[in-house]
């Protein structure tokens, strides 16, 4: 399996910009696998995992690039890990996931050798009207990836 992980800081933008990326597949031809829809953390940011399929081929997407073990909140399924895992065991050609970049378990779990793994630095931008360019901007690296 592929794998498009988009890493950067905390509250950089990188669901926002998995979010578009997520729009535009869905705007050009892929479809909702039904039953692999679940929504991810706090519902304020948007995060969800889902697996999208268009002529056969199937694409995974995880937005919430949070965790990397059980500490704090995290609940069974949703380490960065677990949610490449299941993607793949369901079987996805290509994930997108988001990956904080303090995580090296899950960046380590990324760039094993069965992954074949495109890393996204994410730039933390602090004035709002340019981070929804460069979060525009970075959905557009990430699609012409997949």
């Amino acid at each position: 399996m592929k794998v498009i992980a988009l890493r950067g800081p905390a509250n950089s933008g990188k669901s926002e910009t998995l979010n578009i990326v997520y729009q535009l597949l869905l705007l050009f031809g892929y479809n909702q696998v039904p039953g692999h829809y679940r929504e991810l953390g706090d519902p304020v940011n948007k995060d969800c995992t889902d697996i999208l399929e268009r002529k056969g081929v199937r694409i995974g997407i995880a937005m919430m690039g949070d965790y990397e073990d059980h500490k704090e909140d995290c609940i069974e399924g949703d380490t960065i890990q677990e949610l490449l895992t299941y993607l793949q065991n369901n079987g996805c050609k290509k994930a997108l996931c988001a990956c904080n970049s303090g995580l090296s378990k899950a960046l380590a779990f990324i760039k094993k050798e069965e992954y074949e793994a495109e890393i996204v630095e994410k730039q933390k931008i602090k004035i709002a009207s340019e981070m929804r360019i460069s979060n525009e901007e970075e959905a557009e690296v990430i699609f012409k990836l997949i």
